[in-house]
């Protein structure tokens, strides 16, 4: 008798361990602090007016696959000054990775969409600009993800 409840405490401790872990790896959340670091380097004109952020911390157990994440749109009521972006993008150190925007405000806005990818820090950087029917309204949109190649 005394075996076998020796080997119950057993089987119940090791349950309750089992899952403490699963808790800790489902719930754990770390810090934001250097995801957002690195989309603070951008720093866009002061008229755009910023309409949503949504920030995903690092967990142990990712299941959609986008943590940590960041992303954050900006609403402009003008045309983007693509001289200046690309400007201030060559600036931040990041390393670009492809350009599908204009370089000069001279070029035009190709199917109204483009994009920037770069990366920095083992962070991959994407930023795009939707300008759809020649509207002066225009949504910046700037993600932000864990490179897990790196």
């Amino acid at each position: 008798m005394k075996m076998s409840k020796k080997v119950s405490i057993i089987v119940i401790v090791a349950v309750m361990i089992l899952v403490a872990a699963f808790f800790v790896a489902f719930y754990w959340r770390g810090s934001t602090k250097p995801i957002e670091a690195v989309a603070n380097k951008f720093q866009p004109p002061s008229s755009w007016v910023l309409k949503s952020e949504h920030v995903d911390p690092p967990s142990l157990l990712c299941l959609d696959g986008s943590c940590p994440g960041l992303q954050r749109t900006w609403s402009l009521n003008h045309f983007v000054d693509f001289e200046a972006l690309d400007s201030s993008v060559r600036v931040l150190g990041w390393k670009l990775q492809s350009n599908t925007c204009p370089t000069t405000n001279d070029e035009p806005l190709k199917n109204g969409v483009c994009m920037i990818y770069a990366s920095y820090h083992g962070y991959l950087i994407q930023l795009s600009v939707d300008s759809h029917n020649g509207s002066e309204n225009t949504a910046v949109t700037m993600n932000v993800a864990k490179d897990n190649a790196s």
